[in-house]
């Protein structure tokens, strides 16, 4: 489940995105990740009071996953959210291991920004904290995990009124 917080504008824009791809009871988690998303994505400064009313939430519960995809660019740009494990050989002192960085796009995030599927992996490389910049290691490292997700959009009104918040 993610929680995503966008101000009202024709397109929208993100204001503050939280969430985990682990299973959580629902009802408990909507208020512990619209809170996240608000006060905590350190890309963005804590939303204000003075905000609120110009802000709508967006709830995508996560589904259908499939992983061990055999190519990386097996997806959908339209269907798919897509997470991906970077798994890079990491050389100390003489022992080689695998270094794993991870990162998550939700569905139509690439689509939205315009990008190719390659364009998505680079940009999922640079969330994850990957430095490797040659799209075929990347693809050769990639282990990408497919999946859809259900969304529902309220305006903050709306949403205070089902959490009971005050207006």
């Amino acid at each position: 489940m993610f929680v995503t917080w966008e101000v009202k504008h024709t397109p929208p824009f993100l204001r503050g995105c939280i969430g985990t791809m682990t299973s959580r009871h629902v009802k408990s988690a909507i208020g512990e990740y619209a809170l996240l998303a608000g006060v905590r994505d350190s890309r963005f400064h804590p939303i204000t009071k003075s905000e609120l009313k110009d802000l709508q939430v967006k709830v995508s519960l996560l589904h259908s996953f499939e992983t061990d995809l055999i190519d990386a660019l097996d997806w959908d740009l339209d269907l798919h959210g897509i997470s991906v494990d970077f798994v890079l050989d990491v050389t100390n002192n003489s022992n080689t291991q695998g270094a794993t960085h991870s990162a998550t796009y939700l569905p139509g995030v690439a689509k939205s920004v315009g990008w190719s599927k390659r364009e998505t992996l680079t940009h999922l490389a640079e969330k994850a904290g990957v430095r490797e910049t040659r799209i075929d290691r990347l693809l050769q490292s990639a282990k990408v995990t497919r999946y859809r997700s259900s969304v529902e959009t309220a305006t903050w009104e709306e949403y205070a009124v089902t959490r009971k918040l005050p207006l």
